[in-house]
């Protein structure tokens, strides 16, 4: 098996396990079931978000983030700390939702490095 096949395993079951204990961090699991297509909701989240109705796109994303989604856990945490500046918006979020948002985008970031490193290598 190539390296770098292992490293990326071997990275996965870190990331699986780094999860886990975000989740247990905040006292419950971080990913919730959704009730619609995971598809059909980021496209109707990245339209709401052209059409500039910023409100329903954040809902969207959230939603989105709650369910496990990095990219959108990003557009949800990027749209709620600058709400007021470039939305003209003051959304909210928990706590919890945002330590598992943020617990998303370091997983993906450290998949990131480890997909970058193991290419280097090779």
């Amino acid at each position: 098996m190539p390296r770098q096949h292992l490293t990326l395993i071997v990275f996965a079951l870190c990331l699986n396990l780094g999860e886990a204990s975000a989740a247990e961090s905040t006292g419950a699991s971080c990913v919730q079931a959704l009730s619609v297509s995971a598809p059909a909701l980021e496209a109707a989240a990245q339209q709401a978000f052209r059409d500039r109705q910023y409100a329903g796109a954040y809902g969207r994303f959230a939603r989105l983030a709650d369910a496990g989604n990095a990219q959108a856990a990003e557009m949800a945490l990027f749209m709620l700390l600058n709400g007021p500046g470039l939305f003209a918006s003051d959304w909210t979020a928990t706590e919890k939702q945002q330590s598992c948002w943020n617990a998303l985008l370091v997983g993906r970031a450290r998949l990131r490095v480890a997909m970058q490193s193991g290419a280097a290598g090779d």
